[in-house]
């Protein structure tokens, strides 16, 4: 994973300043060139994904799932988007978490928090 995250950051002439290395992804970002770099596993298939922050208007956590008559949430899907400044553009998502990939949580909502503070923080400093 580290050795993926790096590569795609070699590609973007990026240096990983922060990072994160989870389970089934790793994330980090350049904080200087304001880039930030994911890269996660789903099987064999490896997934690797990136967004120019100079590019991105803000950031939201999507967190999709069922609710239940007792005010219970079941998490499905924890999603990090970035919504680019061009409406035109495609939004970035990055997908902390699938049911269908593992079946419980365990530190993503931390993580997926984390993140998206220090994404919101380097976008400040735009």
């Amino acid at each position: 994973m580290m050795s993926s995250l790096n590569d795609i950051a070699t590609t973007h002439h990026c240096r990983l300043t922060e990072y994160e290395i989870f389970g089934h992804y790793a994330i980090g970002m350049d904080t200087e060139k304001k880039f930030v770099f994911f890269v996660s596993k789903n099987g064999e298939e490896l997934h690797q994904q990136y967004a120019d922050l100079a590019t991105i208007k803000t950031t939201e956590i999507a967190n999709i799932g069922k609710s239940f008559a007792r005010k219970e949430k079941i998490t499905e899907r924890l999603l990090l988007q970035l919504f680019p400044k061009n409406t035109d553009a495609p939004d970035v998502v990055f997908e902390f978490y699938d049911v269908e990939v593992n079946y419980q949580l365990s530190g993503e909502f931390q993580s997926i928090e984390k993140w998206n503070k220090a994404i919101k923080n380097l976008l400040k400093s735009n």
